[in-house]
């Protein structure tokens, strides 16, 4: 097995998680999804389920809340006090230019979304 072939557990995750990518992605997502999530009902011609899929909207709940919890459990900034040196690695700790407040917030949004994620640490 090669080291970036998919193991079948992680190709099961990842279908799970068709579902929780489209109702993140709101309307255009599941728009895009088409008959997957709305299907095309019997005797529906071709151009009404376009009309009818066209005009359907998604109120995203799902996100909000996720935001919104996410949120409120990182409302007062998170700091590392009294540890000089390491000012600068609490200001930038992915390398990428978020702080270990955003880091920490977007972490748990995400393992929230999806149920899981992983840290690589090297």
């Amino acid at each position: 097995m090669a080291v970036n072939d998919k193991i079948k557990q992680v190709k099961d995750a990842e279908a799970d998680l068709e579902l929780v990518s489209a109702l993140w992605g709101g309307t255009q997502a599941m728009r895009d999804a088409g008959k997957t999530y709305l299907p095309q009902e019997p005797g529906e011609e071709a151009d009404a389920y376009k009309n009818r899929k066209n005009r359907t909207t998604l109120t995203n709940i799902f996100k909000r809340t996720i935001n919104t919890y996410a949120g409120r459990l990182f409302e007062d900034e998170v700091k590392i006090e009294n540890q000089p040196g390491l000012d600068s690695f609490t200001e930038n700790v992915d390398l990428e230019g978020r702080s270990f407040h955003r880091f920490g917030y977007d972490l748990t949004r995400l393992s929230l979304r999806d149920g899981i994620r992983f840290i690589l640490v090297d």
